[in-house]
């Protein structure tokens, strides 16, 4: 469990140690020179309570407050000789005296809870336990017993360890609650180990997704030769049962005729520029090359936040520079303006200093009655509980557009990464970068007539999240304008695992009025696409949802009832797709091509169904969607519908 405690604390605290430069080596003066920004300039000056100088009371490098002065020792203290090359904790460096910090242990805590693990201390005594919770350091935790000639005593459970099998490795490190949670078991971690295999309910880290990511990706001809010999090794042509009831499973892959949907062109704005605004997408992807941005945004002030170590002060008015140089020259070349320089700078070092920092910002803002229009967060690496703390306190508290940008991209940025920033910020900014030019079918039924287009998912908690009563999450996306390319969101809160969207009339009425302020029309003609929905399921959500739309429409106006289309999308399916012709694969993984359909063979013979792969497969095995067209007031045909749907 030691090597546990390891990996979790160098994968989930590695990111709060680089942001709060805990345990690194800290400056020996007690004040630190921090930049300041002005208006249009950056300034000298001390460190005010966005800088580093009150970092608090860390300790000198190499030096480490005593035991018993009311300063516990770091668990990166101690000149950091417990550390690897790359600052993480291994087993064998760890010292005696070695312990966590608050944060380690909360952090801790939360992925010990439930795991099942096994003690050591005893040889050829094998039993399972399920850890409960996280206790305090072997020396601390004590227990009341008896001794031999029935006197109470108090002991530590390093003291009782120590008496029966011996002096622990690391007796500061905390103690498992195991067993039953009405009885006080307490193992020391290092004489626990995990119980394998066993089932993890919790919700995988970052770094574990990205694993199984990239074990399961793998092209598409390798996926075919597997599902051949999977097939093959099941031995279906000699199975009893099977032919028992006269069935016969084939050893060939069912064959069936496809057809690859033209994709829709790209049409960008008129620049300066003597290029074609207009550029056709080659398998699913496009270039910016010299273009400009077809409504491009415009914003007067911005500011931001840098989360960095202290040790990186020094380069933030370079990181600034680099910033202008490298993406907003980019952006101005795109049509979209933007200030040179940020109005204010705050310096903070982990996720408790975002919303004091946010708070700050606004204040000042409010103070001069002008308008931030974003907030630029400098991150120092990948981390979703910071990451996720940023959009907290810029969206739901202060109502602030913010974006995030690692550090090293900003300063060794490629011009694909320039560019990607510059259409997130134009699109944040209420710009468009490009708009689809509409083929016959999308005149004729999307930009000719005002069309809603809406978009709805509901969000259900984990195993272990609905535990904690954490409730489901329900998101409605519509278009506002007539392009449509510009969207607003409702999101809803509802009881947990319910699949159907309780305020979906609210919700829409709000959509149905946003679009009509946004255009001046009414929407006469509503597409509705709905994502995770199984076919058990189909009756319940359509009567429910085609009845909450409804009567969104005739709130607004009794007569007003315009055809409903509502398509149900299906990812989760074990249905994948390969080309009988290897000419016909595309990428380096030999994937179908993107506009793929298949409306034939292996669809519902009584439902309206296809499926459709709309996107360039870069790793792994493309999966089409599968598309339930289950209401259609308006009558599309399939090459409508499909038409409609990949544009």
């Amino acid at each position: 469990m030691v090597q546990f405690m390891c990996d979790v604390l160098n994968e989930k605290a590695s990111a709060y140690r680089a942001a709060t430069g805990y345990g690194l080596p800290m400056p020996q003066s007690s004040s630190t020179e921090a930049l300041s920004p002005g208006r249009g300039r950056f300034q000298r000056g001390r460190g005010g309570r966005s800088g580093y100088n009150n970092y608090g009371n860390r300790n000198s490098p190499g030096k480490m407050s005593p035991m018993g002065t009311g300063s516990s020792p770091s668990a990166y203290g101690r000149g950091d000789d417990h550390h690897t090359e790359g600052g993480g904790l291994r087993p064998e460096t760890l010292y005696k005296d070695f312990q966590l910090s608050n944060h380690e242990m909360k952090i801790l805590a939360e992925a010990v809870k439930g795991v099942k693990i096994r003690s050591t201390h005893r040889p050829g005594a094998v039993r399972v336990y399920k850890v409960n919770s996280l206790q305090m350091g072997a020396d601390q935790l004590q227990f009341k017993g008896q001794t031999e000639d029935g006197r109470e005593m108090t002991k530590t459970v390093a003291q009782y360890f120590a008496e029966k099998y011996g002096d622990l490795r690391w007796p500061k490190l905390p103690c498992l609650h195991v067993g039953p949670p009405n009885r006080n078991i307490y193992f020391p971690l290092e004489i626990c180990q995990l119980d394998s295999p066993q089932k993890y309910n919790k919700k995988l880290s970052e770094k574990q997704t990205s694993a199984i990511i990239k074990a399961a990706a793998v092209d598409a001809q390798q996926r075919q030769e597997r599902i051949e010999l999977l097939c093959k090794q099941a031995g279906f042509d000699t199975d009893p049962f099977l032919k028992e009831f006269g069935l016969t499973v084939s050893p060939n892959m069912f064959e069936m005729n496809a057809r690859v949907i033209d994709p829709p062109h790209i049409l960008f704005g008129d620049g300066p520029r003597m290029v074609d605004p207009v550029v056709i997408p080659k398998d699913g992807t496009w270039a910016m090359d010299n273009q400009t941005l077809y409504v491009p945004a415009m914003a007067s002030s911005y500011s931001m936040i840098a989360l960095v170590n202290p040790r990186d002060q020094g380069l933030l008015q370079g990181f600034c520079q680099a910033l202008y140089n490298k993406v907003f020259c980019e952006a101005t070349q795109m049509g979209m303006g933007f200030p040179k320089w940020p109005d204010l700078v705050k310096y903070g070092r982990n996720k408790e200093d975002v919303s004091m920092l946010f708070s700050e910002i606004a204040n000042e803002y409010k103070q001069t009655r002008t308008n931030c229009d974003l907030v630029i967060v400098v991150l120092p690496a990948k981390n979703s509980d910071l990451y996720m703390t940023v959009k907290e306190a810029s969206d739901m508290v202060h109502g602030i557009m913010s974006q995030c940008v690692l550090l090293k991209n900003v300063t060794r940025s490629s011009a694909a990464t320039c560019a990607n920033l510059v259409l997130k910020i134009n699109m944040k900014l209420g710009g468009i970068n490009s708009r689809i030019v509409a083929d016959q079918i999308s005149h004729k039924y999307v930009i000719d007539q005002p069309t809603l287009v809406v978009g709805i998912d509901v969000t259900h908690p984990t195993q272990a999240e609905e535990r904690q009563n954490i409730p489901s999450v329900a998101a409605i996306v519509a278009n506002i304008d007539l392009l449509p390319q510009a969207y607003g969101a409702n999101v809803k809160v509802q009881r947990k695992c319910r699949e159907s969207i309780v305020y979906l009339l609210d919700a829409v009425r709000e959509r149905l009025v946003a679009f009509f302020k946004n255009t001046g029309m009414k929407p006469t003609r509503i597409i509705v696409y709905r994502d995770g929905v199984s076919e058990g399921q189909f009756a319940e959500v359509l009567r429910e949802e085609i009845q909450g739309i409804r009567s969104a429409c005739m709130i607004l106006s009794p007569d007003y009832r315009p055809p409903v289309t509502y398509v149900v999308v299906q990812k989760r399916h074990h249905a994948r797709m390969f080309c009988k012709n290897p000419q016909d694969t595309v990428g380096k993984a030999r994937n179908i091509p993107p506009g793929t359909t298949v409306d034939t063979g292996i669809v519902s013979p009584e439902g309206f169904d296809f499926y459709l792969c709309s996107h360039f497969g870069v790793q792994g095995t493309s999966r089409p969607a599968r598309y339930h067209v289950l209401w259609d007031d308006s009558g599309f045909n399939a090459d409508e519908i499909q038409a409609i749907t990949y544009a």
